[in-house]
This record gives structure tokens, sequence and C-alpha cells, in this order.
């Protein structure tokens, strides 16, 4: 697990959770198993997965892996 960004915003610092994480999330990339995203206010970066019980896992990470995902800020749409 990396750390947090020295600059995390107050809601990174809270920790995402449920599905959405945070209100200033947006997903960055995917595997097949985890969504990453990235935190517009403090640029901090998290993995979501999914688990059975139907609840999700965040963890801070450093960097991105997977595939872009559709519709990400900086891509054009195919």
């Amino acid at each position: 697990m990396s750390r947090l960004a020295v600059t995390t915003c107050p809601d990174c610092r809270r920790g995402p959770t449920g599905i959405a994480g945070h209100g200033a999330l947006f997903s960055q990339t995917m595997t097949p198993d985890v969504m990453q995203f990235r935190c517009h206010a403090c640029q901090q970066a998290w993995a979501r997965k999914h688990r059975a019980s139907d609840s999700y896992s965040w963890v801070p990470i450093a960097r991105f892996a997977g595939m872009d995902v559709p519709g990400r800020p900086g891509t054009t749409p195919p």
C-alpha cells in the first residue's frame, strides 16, 4: 500500500467509501477486478475493489495500471 499524497484533500484524508468513494473522484483506469480513480481536488490516486459481500475496499495507489476508462478526462472518444 502506498502513502497518501502530502497535500490530500479532507475527503481523501477521511478515505473513500461505498461505490462512489467521494464526490471529487473520477474513474481513471481499470483492470479486470479493480477500478482506479483520481481525485479532482488533490490528485490522490485510489484503487477500488468490489467484494463478494457487495461492499467496496479502497486503497491509495502510487501509479495507474490497466486500460483507460472510456470518457476519462483527457481522452478522446473513439
